[in-house]
């Protein structure tokens, strides 16, 4: 809810303090622990702090290729986050192709119907 009130810090405050949680219940490699880097990442994108919200998606991707493999939707989704971020960055090439990547997952996985993949 502070992020879409545009407090921003709360916002950030509030999912460091979910992660931690996260982090002491299930550890470092569990899906839940890489929802919330991706939260994160989506925060510093919003102050402009598009170095950190890299890193916390990376950190995601990182999670979900451990925990899901290459080809989960889950997967899917760090890499499209991470080419929301890249874009943001003004680096376009990398970001194509890690929306390039969210692409094939999802359409090997759910098709060329499913609504994510559209």
């Amino acid at each position: 809810v502070p992020k879409s009130l545009g407090k921003f810090e709360d916002a950030l405050e509030a999912h460091q303090k979910a992660l931690a949680i996260k982090l002491k219940v299930h550890g470092p490699q569990h899906p839940a622990t890489a929802t919330s880097h991706n939260n994160i990442g989506s925060v510093p994108k919003s102050l402009g702090k598009l170095e950190d919200a890299l890193e916390a998606r990376q950190k995601a991707l990182a999670i979900d290729l451990k925990v899901h493999g290459p080809q989960h939707p889950d997967t899917a989704t760090s890499h499209g986050n991470i080419g929301l971020v890249l874009e943001s960055l003004g680096k376009f090439e990398d970001a194509l192709e890690a929306h390039q990547k969210a692409l094939a997952i999802r359409l090997k996985v759910l098709g060329p119907q499913h609504p994510h993949t559209a």
